[in-house]
């Protein structure tokens, strides 16, 4: 036994440091080590939001508060030291009578004991919280990786259709040189040109803005774009967990709100069991100067609870308690309508892909073909090859768009499901 004591003791440094968070020079090495690598991952990108973002940090801050009242709830109340001096006599300094005494309040009631449970689902229900609000964040997080997987893509399109608006613009002025069309006709495709270059940098711009925003949520950390990596295929995984009947009892932010609950419960028991006073012992040694003899006293005092009865903080704790309960029951529900809104969506969106990738896309590339020979052999109006064209990059536009907007359903999903996010790091709950 005394060997396991000895070993403990020389071990528990050790065990301490292992258990204690990473400190901040350790947190910018990893920084560093994530922003190093060739290829930035979406779990690299959760990961940096976990060391760096201040919402989270602050969401920390705030168990560590509510952790900090339950140390404070489950102490006693402090014992008193008393002193005195009287019967003091001018006639006679030696006439005089001393007392020190000692008093010990005593807590009636339940009342510590429901002040610890509050504290304790307090802080229970600031935990889930910071994992509710970590979901958020990484869904966000998870929305803008998609935006910039998104926009690059759209950039590579870009590129595609001005070489093919090139290309119609070169058919056009071959044709007008060769006095087969009328100029007006090499206008328009300078215009469809035009107006590609006008939305290839408002795209830009809009990368630039989901650049910044991806910044801001990573603590204004700047990640390389180039090496942001990822699929951009549609991504139906998190639409396939099925979410059991414990749903939305799973989610953090409904349990948070069901600790709440929990505490406010316990926080009227608290309240009740405060209608009755604190009881007070008090034990004295007293010593008469005068006849040099000492005396015990002993001493008992309890409120009498004639006009405060705790009555009104009783009343706050009961509406309180009414309050949250109500509270949870509208996050409930709200959690299960935004379950149904975005399976049904993710469904919806995963139906119209299908329907332009498998008939419209490749109909969209024969016809601009077929439009592109028969204007330049002079078979087909300029208009045709315009209508063609406009069509084709429409359609490859929508089905980017798409794409994307499936791994938004996607980020959603999983903020919503049992599983939520993939590295998901939250408190540990008692």
């Amino acid at each position: 036994m005394a060997r396991i004591l000895i070993l403990t003791i020389l071990l528990f440094p050790l065990l301490s440091a292992a258990l204690a968070e990473p400190s901040p020079e350790q947190e910018e090495r990893e920084i560093q080590s994530i922003l190093g690598k060739e290829q930035i991952l979406l779990e690299d990108l959760f990961r940096l939001a976990d060391l760096s973002n201040p919402t989270l940090a602050a969401a920390k801050c705030e168990v560590r508060r509510r952790s900090a009242h339950v140390g404070q709830a489950g102490l006693f109340p402090n014992p008193g030291l008393g002193y005195e001096l009287g019967e003091l006599s001018e006639s006679d300094p030696e006439s005089r009578k001393e007392k020190l005494s000692l008093s010990l309040p005593l807590i009636l009631g339940a009342r510590r004991k429901a002040a610890l449970e509050s504290a304790r689902a307090s802080r229970d229900a600031a935990s889930y919280t910071y994992d509710s609000t970590r979901r958020e964040i990484l869904r966000d997080i998870h929305d803008l990786w998609a935006e910039q997987l998104y926009f690059r893509e759209t950039g590579q399109l870009f590129e595609d259709l001005l070489l093919i608006a090139n290309s119609t613009l070169k058919i056009a002025r071959t044709r007008f040189e060769s006095r087969a069309a009328p100029e007006s006709q090499v206008t328009r495709a300078l215009l469809e040109v035009y107006e590609l270059e006008v939305a290839q940098q408002q795209m830009q711009e809009d990368a630039l803005r989901s650049s910044a925003e991806l910044g801001a949520l990573l603590g204004g950390i700047r990640i390389p774009l180039d090496r942001l990596s990822g699929d951009f295929a549609s991504d139906t995984r998190f639409g396939q967990e099925t979410a059991t009947g414990e749903f939305p009892k799973q989610h953090p932010g409904f349990r948070s709100a069901q600790r709440d609950v929990d505490a406010a419960e316990a926080s009227l028991r608290q309240a009740r069991a405060a209608r009755i006073p604190d009881l007070e012992l008090s034990a004295a040694l007293e010593r008469n100067h005068a006849s040099e003899e000492n005396f015990l006293e002993f001493g008992i005092s309890l409120p009498l609870p004639l006009f405060n009865r705790n009555q009104w903080k009783i009343a706050e704790a009961a509406a309180l308690l009414e309050q949250t309960r109500n509270r949870a029951l509208i996050l409930r529900n709200e959690l299960l309508a935004s379950l149904e809104v975005a399976r049904k969506r993710q469904k919806n969106l995963q139906a119209q892909l299908h329907a332009i990738e498998d008939r419209i896309l490749p109909a969209a590339e024969r016809g601009l073909v077929q439009a592109q020979e028969g204007y330049r052999i002079g078979h087909l109006p300029f208009l045709e090859l315009i209508d063609a064209q406009n069509t084709l990059a429409s359609t490859r536009l929508k089905t980017l768009e798409l794409r994307k907007d499936l791994l938004l359903a996607g980020a959603e999903l999983q903020s919503l499901l049992p599983s939520g996010p993939s590295n998901e790091s939250g408190f540990l709950h008692e």
